[in-house]
């Protein structure tokens, strides 16, 4: 930051040279400096992958708004996005939910067990341990899939909490069978509320919760054939380099891939965009414990967004 500063400084006093060293009034420098702050925040830079810092704070603020790079698509098809593992998840929770009732939650605020089994039963996105053992579900904490979709159906205002139950929303109910809506309100909760690091080990750092919308960029860029998931946490550190190595998980045994990678990974992909059915993922098992991941873009993902 301060060696963009020395920069922009350095601009503005080889601009006053240009003009002859002085300047007519305050306001001369004012332009000065407006002209140049405009050029620095409107250059592609190899960092952001070509986006300009500007086109990076919409990514990051002002998700989804006419001005991103990222957008929905204005016409998203029905049938195509109930594709989408997280959408299932939600609906099966939403028609639990009796339209005077409500839904009785567990004595901790959590979805009845039944429920959660329910979700399980359906092998949405088999966990990666799976494989090799089977895991005792006894509540949503014990299957992350279904936690985010409870905590992601309560962000986005679809449902809400009351004396130990949940109902459905008015937002809700207009959501209830429009599938891109639904979908849009969940997604964008996911973006721009949902703390990533719910019920992972990594700790109290903000990969993922910074930046999504930036490695569906990439995805737009890349994403057409598979690669490995460490190609886009080199990207993702590059362009937030002060989140790289921001955590200290002791139980990381890939030795190419730093626990940040793994983090990013986790995080984004395998509990994200995987979860949304926006990308694809291949397992390739190196041992009992180890896995490595490679990705690429779903069908869904050129049907839900637009991307230039």
């Amino acid at each position: 930051m301060k060696t963009n500063s020395k920069k922009i400084l350095q601009q503005i006093q080889d601009e006053i040279d240009r003009r002859g060293g002085q300047l007519n009034s305050e306001e001369e420098l004012n332009q000065i400096a407006a002209q140049i702050m405009q050029r620095q925040n409107s250059t592609p830079l190899s960092d952001y992958e070509g986006l300009s810092p500007y086109q990076m704070h919409m990514l990051l603020y002002q998700p989804f708004e006419p001005g991103s790079v990222v957008k929905y698509r204005s016409v998203i098809n029905d049938e195509k996005v109930l594709s989408s593992p997280m959408l299932i998840a939600c609906f099966k929770i939403v028609e639990a939910i009796h339209p005077q009732k409500g839904l009785k939650l567990t004595q901790t605020g959590r979805l009845p067990r039944k429920i959660v089994h329910d979700i399980y039963s359906m092998k949405l996105c088999p966990s990666r341990f799976e494989s090799f053992f089977q895991p005792k579900i006894l509540n949503e904490s014990d299957y992350p899939l279904a936690a985010t979709a409870h905590a992601l159906l309560k962000l986005s205002g679809i449902i809400k909490h009351k004396t130990g139950k949940i109902f459905v929303t008015r937002v809700g109910k207009k959501a209830i069978g429009n599938n891109p809506y639904m979908f849009e309100l969940l997604f964008t909760a996911f973006v721009s509320k949902f703390n990533k690091g719910y019920l992972d080990f990594y700790g109290e750092t903000d990969i993922g919760n910074i930046g999504v919308l930036f490695v569906l960029y990439l995805l737009h860029k890349y994403g057409r054939e598979l690669r490995d998931t460490n190609f886009y946490a080199t990207k993702y550190f590059r362009a937030f380099p002060t989140l790289y190595g921001a955590i200290d998980y002791p139980f990381s045994h890939n030795e190419d891939n730093s626990s940040s990678n793994n983090c990013f990974t986790l995080r984004v992909l395998n509990h994200g965009l995987v979860w949304f059915g926006l990308v694809e993922q291949v397992t390739i098992v190196i041992s009992l414990m180890q896995r490595t991941y490679q990705v690429k873009n779903a069908l869904l993902f050129n049907e839900v967004f637009e991307i230039k």
